[in-house]
């Protein structure tokens, strides 16, 4: 069952919430897990996920930094897409900002260093954190800083998060997780 969505040119936002777990897959807990879920949200509360995913991590990482930068880059990846095709198919205009795009991480260390002019230590993170400076300073994004009690994509990292949170703003026609922040 989809909630059905007031679909009105500047009236939408794709909000997209990334999490990221150090060394907690394979036998010996030395790959890194990420995950997200990505939400359309209209003027009126109302929202729908779009798409999710929660896997390994392709490189290895030597922080946590460097595993939620990675599942947040993933997760920004996705939603520009997103963003993009349905501007076109709703709006026949992919070149403005009709579609407001909403990251959410519950890491204030990336929060911190992606707002920062200094450059992180890890030198190939560098890049990756560039990519979503890029995004932040062509005003394709807004960033923001979530409690990690209130982190949606937490339970797609970690066996031990509870999907209540998650599962209850993806049937609720009106859900304060994803307005609220």
């Amino acid at each position: 069952r989809f909630n059905q969505l007031d679909l009105k040119k500047g009236g939408l936002k794709i909000v997209f919430y990334a999490d990221a777990s150090l060394g907690n897959l394979g036998k010996e807990k030395t790959d890194s897990g990420r995950g997200y879920v990505i939400f359309l949200t209209d003027d009126h509360g109302n929202c729908g996920v779009l798409d999710w995913s929660a896997n390994k991590i392709k490189r290895k990482v030597q922080s946590v930094l460097g595993a939620e930068t990675l599942a947040f880059q993933d997760a920004l990846s996705a939603a520009l897409y997103i963003k993009s095709l349905l501007s076109e198919v709703l709006f026949r205009d992919c070149e403005t900002q009709v579609i407001d795009l909403v990251g959410v991480s519950d890491s204030k260390q990336l929060v911190d260093s992606i707002r920062s002019t200094k450059q992180c230590t890890e030198q190939r993170l560098r890049m990756n954190m560039a990519v979503i400076q890029e995004a932040l300073i062509n005003e394709e994004l807004q960033l923001l800083w979530t409690e990690s009690g209130r982190q949606l994509a937490d339970c797609l990292t970690k066996g031990t998060c509870d999907t209540k949170n998650l599962l209850s703003s993806s049937r609720n026609w009106r859900h304060q997780w994803i307005l609220y922040f």
